[in-house]
């Protein structure tokens, strides 16, 4: 991996940990109604996650250009059985102009991707409930 996507990979695993983290990146807020699905409320955080960990330290936000198919697309594909199934995978892949995941959810690499997967892993998981 080239140096300067490592150096940010781990500048962004220092500025983005927790939900909170990215809500303060992102300069949102974060309201739940208590008519909300989980599900909706799941993917509602994968998005901020998604726009927290694609925005550079100095503010700049990558944004999938789905009319550019060279431009490579990386997003967050779990799977997650009950406890004692013995089974758990987290994978990342890529995409081009055709997708299956909507556009706010798409990280500009796959390590983008696999860190949000593993740090976020509750959320992700809800969402496929």
């Amino acid at each position: 991996m080239e140096n300067h996507k490592i150096q940010h990979l781990n500048a962004i695993k220092g500025r983005v940990a927790t939900f909170e983290d990215a809500l303060r990146i992102t300069g949102k807020t974060f309201i739940q109604h208590e008519f909300e699905e989980p599900d909706d409320v799941a993917r509602k955080k994968a998005k901020i996650i998604t726009e927290a960990l694609n925005t550079t330290e100095d503010g700049k936000k990558w944004e999938a250009d789905y009319a550019n198919h060279n431009q490579w697309k990386y997003y967050v594909w779990a799977c997650d059985y009950k406890p004692g199934s013995g089974f758990s995978a987290f994978f990342c892949d890529y995409d081009y102009s055709l997708t299956f995941v909507g556009s706010r959810l798409a990280f500009a690499s796959s390590e983008l991707a696999l860190y949000a997967a593993k740090t976020f892993q509750e959320i992700y998981n809800e969402m496929l409930k």
